[in-house]
């Protein structure tokens, strides 16, 4: 099963694919929040173009080191954005929700050194998605 993780060893966001993406390009996702003192899962929809330009900004992100980039699909339940200092220094913001009454917001701070890894997921999601 495929999985996207971005953050540190400590401190991250996982999503893990349920299955296959459908004709029309839909996947279920369960997502998996882990911050300082809280760990959170959720579920939800991803379209394939939310992975697709999300690997095309992140990769600008990691070429220029300027932001921002989001990941904000349309089921609303997960989404977050990865912006850069000046030092290189990423930090992502975001939010998922349980329903529309629960929200659980989060922050993570990473070196950049995390995002090829970030990458290369995101590669092997976008071919798994065409074998579908």
């Amino acid at each position: 099963m495929e999985t996207l993780r971005i953050g540190t060893e400590t401190e991250f966001v996982s999503i893990e694919l349920q299955g296959g993406f459908s004709e029309e390009g839909w996947i279920e996702t369960r997502a998996e929040i882990v911050v300082d003192g809280f760990r959170a899962d959720v579920r939800s929809w991803f379209h394939r173009y939310d992975f697709e330009n999300f690997e095309v900004s992140l990769r600008e992100l990691y070429r220029t080191l300027k932001g921002p980039v989001k990941l904000e699909p349309l089921s609303g339940q997960l989404k977050f954005e990865l912006n850069v200092n000046i030092s290189g220094h990423v930090h992502l913001t975001g939010e998922a929700r349980s329903g529309w009454d629960n929200r659980l917001t989060f922050e993570i701070g990473m070196d950049q050194s995390y995002l090829p890894e970030t990458l290369r997921q995101l590669r092997s999601i976008l071919e798994a998605s065409v074998m579908s």
